[in-house]
């Protein structure tokens, strides 16, 4: 018999999105790969969700059901992982959707490199996934560990070629056990922060351009989020330890960018939903300039040629007018998008 394959899903108040959540469990529990189990970690749902879960279980035997107080997504992943029994394990989002045959590729392609971890394409959708067949002739890169820190490590610093989610991936369970924890962040950023921290214990990593993992764009989960500056700083600093450790200096200017491309978002958050008049927000722009890391990347940007937006100059040069006036600027820009966004996350519900 074919080995057992543990799927992990963190699951929060799926009450209002019961829809998208069946059609995700569905696409898992109908796999031409049987031999799985399907671990949902209910995170302290305050609706109606155990009873959906429990109805769920009754009706497919491969459901397992974990119970936890809210701690987020990362900590309900975590908590999954403690019930695995497969020898290999998969992470999947609670509104996504796997392409039927998405775990039979993935482990026949483990199985036959002998990869610690397997990579896939995935494709975002809005109202409904495009599940055809792909044309393109199917390809496998098999990257091994030096490669992998030499021309691929990079994605996870600000200049992303290579998948950093920790969905559409399958880990060799006895790979995880062997190396150390990730950190936990509690933050937004999970996903990025514990391949970034994964990965380069790899021996062998394989990226295939099979699509098999759909995920759904806008919807749920957007809005605003209180933690992006904390997730920002937190991000930076992990990255330095990693840059410091793996002696990747070259590394340092994209990860300043990025740093700034977050406080970007912070202050466009500050304006789009806190409605922050001009006056509060220079006062909260001030503060958060003189941040101690903020002012690390400004000093790393400050002469370097190389990328320039409108956004980043304002932030280098400390122009708090000018940030505010960007801010304006984009949400006029992205007013049409928003809506149309929040137009389709209500047609799924219907």
């Amino acid at each position: 018999m074919k080995n057992k394959i543990s799927v992990i899903m963190p699951i929060y108040n799926i009450e209002c999105i019961q829809k998208n959540f069946l059609t995700a469990i569905n696409s898992i529990l109908n796999q031409t790969y049987k031999n799985i189990e399907l671990i949902l970690v209910n995170d302290g749902s305050k609706d109606k969700t155990k009873i959906i879960l429990e109805n769920e279980r009754r009706r497919d035997k491969r459901i397992k059901i974990i119970e936890k107080e809210n701690g987020g997504v990362e900590s309900a992943r975590r908590e999954g992982l403690k019930y695995v029994t497969g020898k290999f394990i998969m992470h999947m989002d609670q509104d996504d959707i796997l392409d039927k045959n998405a775990i039979k590729i993935l482990y026949d392609e483990i199985i036959k490199t002998q990869a610690d971890v397997v990579v896939a394409e995935s494709v975002r959708f809005i109202l409904f996934p495009k599940m055809k067949k792909h044309k393109e002739e199917k390809k496998e890169k098999i990257i091994e560990h030096k490669e992998f820190m030499e021309d691929y490590y990079q994605s996870f610093f600000g200049i992303s070629y290579f998948p950093v989610n920790i969905w559409n991936k399958l880990f060799r369970k006895s790979f995880l056990e062997n190396i150390p924890e990730p950190p936990r962040t509690g933050l937004i950023n999970e996903d990025l922060v514990y391949n970034m921290f994964v990965l380069p214990y790899a021996k062998r990593i394989v990226w295939i351009n099979d699509k098999t993992y759909f995920y759904r764009w806008g919807g749920f989960t957007s809005k605003y989020d209180s933690t992006i500056l904390e997730t920002a700083l937190s991000c930076y600093k992990l990255k330095k330890q990693q840059i410091q450790k793996y002696d990747k200096k070259n590394f340092i200017h994209s990860t300043a960018i990025e740093l700034l491309n977050y406080i970007n978002t912070y202050f466009y958050e500050n304006v789009l939903y806190l409605k922050m008049n001009k006056e509060d927000f220079v006062k909260e722009c001030q503060k958060v300039l003189k941040i101690k890391e903020v002012q690390e990347a400004i000093k790393i940007l400050k002469h370097y040629d190389k990328y320039h937006t409108k956004s980043t100059d304002a932030i280098v040069d400390e122009n708090e007018e000018k940030i505010y006036e960007n801010q304006l600027a984009e949400i006029k820009k992205n007013r049409k998008k928003n809506l149309f966004k929040k137009i389709g996350f209500y047609l799924t519900k219907i």
